[in-house]
C-alpha cells in the first residue's frame, strides 16, 4: 500500500480522489493508494511525496528489518505527552536487551537506543548552528551599518534641516507637528527600503534559495513574517 501527497496525486491523476487507485513502479510492482496527505514544505527534515509501508519494502525485498540488521533508517515517533520522553528513554534499553543483549566483550559491539526531541535535534545540529550564527552576525552588522549611515546623513544635514525647522516654527508649527513630520519622512524612507528589499529578493530568488536551501514560499510564512515586521518597527523607532 502507499500514501501519496496531494501534489503528486494532481500530477499523476489530476485529482486528489485517488483512494483505491493503483500505481506501478518499474513496470512490475503494484501499490494501492490508501490515502493522501498535504504536501510537506521544503523547510523540514523530510518532504516525501509518497509513503509506503514497511510490509511493502519486505514484500519486494528492498530492505531487511530485524534485530540483526536493517535498523539504519530515520524514524519519528509522536508522543502523546512530551513529558513521557525521559520515561521512555529510561526503559527502552531494557526492552531492546531482551532481543539484542548488550555485551561488548562477546559481540564486539553494543547498541543503545534513545529518543530525542526533534526541536532539540535541529537546534544542536552543527550545520544549523553555524548557519544561524553566520546569518545572525551578518544581519546585525548590516543593520548597524545602515543605522549608522542614516545617523551620519542626518547629522551632516543638521544645518540645512535647522533652517527648514526654523521656517516651520516661524509659520506656527508646534513641536508635535515637527516631530510628526520627522516620523512621516522616516516612514516613507522605510517603505521605500522595504520595497527595494522585496524587489531584490524576487529578482535574486534562485540565488537566495540556493544559499539557504529553502524556497521563498516556505521561508516567508505567516508564522515567520512577524520577525521582519518587528525589526522594521524597531528600526522605525530607532530612526
Amino acid at each position: 500500500v502507499m500514501f501519496v501527497s496531494d501534489e503528486l496525486a494532481w500530477q499523476i491523476f489530476g485529482t486528489t480522489d485517488v483512494i483505491g487507485r493503483t500505481l506501478i513502479r518499474n513496470g512490475a510492482e503494484e501499490f494501492t493508494v490508501r490515502g493522501t496527505f498535504a504536501a510537506v514544505g521544503n523547510n523540514n527534515y523530510v518532504w516525501p511525496h509518497a509513503v509506503m509501508s514497511m510490509a511493502s519494502l519486505l514484500k519486494y525485498k528492498w530492505r531487511h528489518f530485524g534485530w540483526d540488521g536493517g535498523d539504519s533508517y530515520e524514524g519519528y515517533i509522536r508522543l502523546k505527552s512530551p513529558a513521557s520522553l525521559e520515561r521512555i528513554n529510561s526503559r527502552i534499553d531494557a526492552v531492546v536487551e531482551k532481543y539484542v543483549p548488550y555485551d561488548v566483550e562477546k559481540y564486539g559491539f553494543g547498541r543503545r537506543y534513545y529518543l530525542k526531541n526533534l526541536v532539540d535535534e535541529h537546534r544542536s545540529n552543527p550545520v544549523v548552528k553555524r548557519i544561524v550564527t553566520n546569518y545572525a552576525f551578518l544581519g546585525v552588522v548590516i543593520l548597524l551599518i545602515a543605522a549608522l549611515n542614516y545617523v551620519l546623513i542626518v547629522i551632516s544635514g543638521l544645518s540645512r534641516r535647522a533652517k527648514g525647522i526654523g521656517v516651520h516654527k516661524t509659520n506656527g508649527a508646534t513641536n508635535h507637528q515637527v516631530f510628526a513630520m520627522f516620523l512621516r519622512e522616516t516612514g516613507i524612507l522605510l517603505l521605500i527600503s522595504v520595497g527595494l528589499v522585496v524587489f531584490l529578493i524576487l529578482n535574486l530568488r534562485d540565488l537566495i534559495q540556493d544559499l539557504i536551501d529553502v524556497s521563498l514560499q516556505d521561508l516567508f510564512t505567516w508564522n515567520i513574517l512577524w520577525v521582519p515586521a518587528v525589526i522594521v518597527l524597531l528600526v522605525f523607532l530607532l530612526a
